[in-house]
């Protein structure tokens, strides 16, 4: 058996781990695999992780530490095994990730580069500072939270350090803080998400941005940016007590081609000023009045379809094979190769060729009740890809965060864009559909 292979870290048996074993093993690595605990009702994954990798760890607890990571690292090397990169999609570990590529000698992120832009708050100040922002934020406590009511001004909160769009939504007069502490509370026995927000870093507030979303796909070599896929939300509710982003489609559909360079102008300048050298991002904004906001830089790749959908773009390549390319070539002469295929797909450059298909995929969120039955209806276009992540009988409880039902994605050709687009958007609400008890 071959013992040159990836890191992967996975959180509770998931986190994208069959597309990141595939990934790793088309550069003809192994997969070593350290999960953090699996829920009881998971438990079946650590035999299915153990069968598709070459390397197994399980840790005690539902969330990892560096610790576990560290003696991970140790083990392998004591058994002979040789680690090249590691990877982890859980934006969780993406600090732990950044810290065994430091000590591994792979370019990446710098650990504090990760908190910087996990504590959006800190990041929002930064920008400020910067000019790269008109947002103004504030750290929420009862006594902000009243005057921000008071003063009627259009705000959004947030947790500082979030996930899932946990506890995100616009501040009105039929909200108090008693519901940001029985979120709090919420998020304190939820085993999945609660170590997210473990440092405890609170709830913030900022200007509400108005405007069209997007979300840039950003592969970073040496200093460069590549934006890789622009993804358009068309189709984002905001009504409950978390963000949900319902439909996406990509190349954008209402950025023309004098914004397109304007935006990855935009993006350029805000990475330099960061110093982000390298990685993978996904940078959510949105655009009012030709004006651009960021909304939050995530320091992975986007969540949901966004990996396959850029792969229908690239014809071929996904976000999280282009990740792991960015960790494995580290020579000048494959940061050369690296950025002379991400010059092609860089929308808003004289370098970019235009795939001959879009994407579009459309998430479904699941509500509290008992669900009775699952079905998936036919619509004009054949999917790609179908995922359903609930099945008949599931007990869904009232959350403040996004629960994901199930997923479809959508290859659409360029040439056929106009016709079908219009069309699936609205029949594509209907090919996942389920009924409550």
């Amino acid at each position: 058996m071959n013992k040159t292979g990836v890191l992967l870290l996975s959180h509770c048996g998931y986190s994208f781990m069959e597309e990141l074993i595939s990934n790793a093993a088309k550069h003809s690595l192994e997969s070593f695999v350290l999960s953090s605990l699996p829920l009881p009702a998971n438990s079946y994954r650590i035999q299915e992780l153990q069968e598709k990798s070459a390397w197994l760890a399980v840790s005690e607890n539902h969330a990892l530490t560096w610790e576990d990571v560290e003696q991970v690292m140790q083990e392998l090397a004591a058994q002979g095994y040789h680690i090249v990169c590691c990877l982890s999609v859980w934006e969780g570990y993406r600090t732990l990730m950044a810290k065994a590529n430091q000590i591994l000698g792979v370019a990446d992120m710098e650990p504090a580069q990760v908190e910087l832009l996990l504590n959006k708050y800190q990041l929002r100040q930064q920008l400020n500072q910067a000019g790269l922002s008109q947002v103004n934020s504030v750290l929420l406590d009862e006594h902000t939270w009243i005057d921000l009511q008071a003063k009627g001004k259009p705000a959004f909160i947030k947790p500082v350090t979030g996930i899932a769009s946990y506890a995100t939504f616009r501040l009105t007069t039929d909200k108090s803080w008693q519901d940001i502490e029985k979120i709090q509370s919420e998020i304190a026995t939820d085993l999945i998400y609660s170590s997210i927000f473990s440092a405890n870093r609170g709830f913030m507030a900022e200007d509400y941005i108005p405007g069209q979303e997007f979300s840039f796909e950003i592969i970073a070599v040496d200093g460069q940016p590549f934006v890789v896929a622009i993804h358009e939300k068309i189709e984002v509710d905001e009504s409950g007590s978390a963000v949900l982003e319902n439909a996406c489609v990509a190349p954008p559909i209402n950025l023309n081609e004098s914004q397109l360079p304007k935006a990855r102008a935009w993006i350029e300048t805000i990475f330099q000023h960061l110093q982000l050298q390298w990685g993978c991002y996904h940078l959510e904004a949105r655009c009012y009045n030709d004006h651009w906001e960021v909304i939050e830089i995530n320091p992975r790749v986007g969540g949901a379809l966004i990996s396959p959908s850029v792969s229908i773009l690239t014809q071929g390549v996904s976000m999280t094979q282009l990740w792991l390319n960015n960790l494995l070539y580290q020579t000048a002469e494959e940061q050369l190769q690296q950025k002379a295929q991400l010059a092609k797909f860089d929308l808003g450059t004289e370098t970019y060729q235009q795939s001959p298909m879009s994407s579009y995929f459309r998430v479904y969120f699941a509500h509290a009740g008992r669900i009775r039955t699952i079905q998936q209806n036919i619509c004009c276009l054949e999917p790609e890809l179908v995922q359903v992540s609930l099945k008949s009988g599931t007990e869904v409880v009232e959350t403040a965060r996004e629960v994901f039902l199930g997923q479809v994605l959508w290859a659409i050709p360029q040439d056929k864009k106009n016709e079908l687009l219009p069309k699936l958007i609205t029949e594509s609400r209907n090919t996942i559909q389920v009924d409550y008890e």
